[in-house]
């Protein structure tokens, strides 16, 4: 995450997605609902304003009164709510002529609806509070409340990417801050010694950094003897280099000429590390992902 990151730069990140909400916040509310606001087009009757409501509830009572079909009755008037089609109903007879009532009854029968007909249930005695109406949501909030969901949505997704975004960028930065420029003095100088009759020969030395972090180990032991008895006779050591940032230990065999030629013992040794012949005034490396190891070969009395 960091690398792709870094790639792509953090300022990059952070202006694409400050871009991305301005560009909502013109887009959606500035052109989408002001200056170019969205038109609903082949809606439904249920959706159109109370007058239009009523007037097509009327248109219907009168085809219905004119073709006497049910089935086609309920299809004109499917998707609507039973509750307001009683009240749009029971409006409409408060203001109307005998004949349209019965139209209106008969619509109602139709659709199987109860409606109270007559004055009794249409008139509110004086001083009486008429029942409050649950009227369905508006038509532009059934299509606004998914709209919104949506922006929260975007909103809360970029604000999420631009907070991990800033966390990167400040752990980045602190890595930085951290950040020692290499150099090219030694972390240390290490002497092991090796004398004859330590037939168990395996020493390890600590590698630390300057404020004293443990950053890895050298060592050095005992690879491979000749002959029985005691005291050993040492033909090959191993040097080894362990680096606590890597996940692997660098090892090379430094053996002495009667081990170097002897292609058995050489082919053998060899899957330990990295065989090397002892020479006087050389120098053998070993390296891993953070350290180079220098070791003079100043090894004596190798059989």
């Amino acid at each position: 995450m960091n690398a792709i990151v870094e790639r792509i730069g953090r300022e990059a990140l952070i202006g694409a997605a400050v871009g991305f909400i301005v560009g909502l916040i013109i887009g959606l509310p500035i052109l989408g609902w002001w200056l170019w606001p969205v038109r609903w087009v082949d809606t439904d009757p249920y959706d159109l304003k109370q007058r239009y409501k009523e007037a097509y509830i009327a248109m219907l009572a009168d085809s219905y009164a004119f073709n006497r079909d049910a089935q086609l009755a309920k299809e004109r008037a499917a998707g609507w709510d039973k509750e307001e089609l009683c009240q749009i109903i029971a409006k409409l007879e408060s203001r109307a002529s005998e004949e349209e009532r019965q139209r209106l009854d008969d619509l109602a029968g139709a659709l199987e609806l109860k409606v109270e007909i007559g004055k009794e249930a249409i008139q509110t005695p004086v001083g009486a509070t008429p029942p409050p109406v649950e009227r369905p949501p508006s038509p532009v909030i059934r299509r606004l409340v998914p709209v919104l969901g949506i922006f929260l949505a975007m909103v809360l997704f970029i604000a999420a990417a631009v907070a991990i975004v800033m966390i990167w960028r400040g752990r980045g930065e602190a890595i930085v801050s951290r950040w020692v420029p290499p150099s090219t003095e030694p972390l240390g100088h290490f002497v092991a010694r090796y004398t004859l009759g330590q037939d168990d020969y395996d020493e390890s030395l600590d590698i630390e950094s300057p404020t004293g972090e443990l950053l890895g180990e050298c060592g050095l032991n005992i690879a491979e003897t000749l002959g029985t008895g005691a005291p050993a006779k040492v033909t090959a050591f191993n040097l080894s280099l362990f680096d606590r940032s890597d996940v692997r230990t660098v090892t090379k065999v430094l053996m002495s000429e009667y081990a170097y030629g002897d292609e058995a013992i050489r082919n053998r040794l060899a899957i330990k590390g990295e065989p090397v012949l002892v020479e006087p005034g050389k120098s053998s490396w070993d390296r891993s992902s953070a350290f180079r190891l220098s070791s003079p070969d100043r090894l004596s009395g190798l059989s």
